[in-house]
């Protein structure tokens, strides 16, 4: 390996250059680059550091990612499960909602009878 510009890193690690500085911030002075023609060369240990630093960052974004998708996976099971439930409940109150209206429709047969009989009786009566 030899040394490399900050845009050569940035480019070959896949951030911007602003990420690059930040970590060439970081380093112990032993390790700060040199300045040659205006550019600066980041020697092969600087190197290894700041790709440490990027590769720990890359770990850590990636933990977080996967915490969350844990998350809301069981999150969507959850939902699911609560799903399943309510569908349960609907069809329970389905049934309910049937029971009743044979029992309304019963009723209304009774008292359909009831006043036919009160009707026969009253023209039975007037005779």
């Amino acid at each position: 390996m030899e040394e490399k510009t900050i845009t050569e890193l940035a480019k070959e690690l896949g951030v911007s250059r602003q990420a690059i500085y930040k970590r060439v911030n970081q380093l112990p002075t032993t390790l700060s680059p040199k300045k040659v023609d205006g550019v600066y060369k980041l020697n092969v240990d600087a190197i290894r550091f700041i790709k440490n630093s990027v590769n720990q960052i890359d770990n850590e974004s990636d933990n977080q990612v996967d915490t969350e998708v844990d998350r809301l996976s069981q999150q969507i099971q959850d939902l699911k499960e609560d799903k399943i439930q309510l569908n349960e409940q609907l069809k329970t109150k389905d049934k309910q909602l049937e029971t009743m209206q044979k029992l309304v429709d019963q009723q209304q047969q009774l008292l359909l009878k009831e006043q036919q009989k009160k009707s026969i009786i009253l023209r039975r009566s007037k005779k």
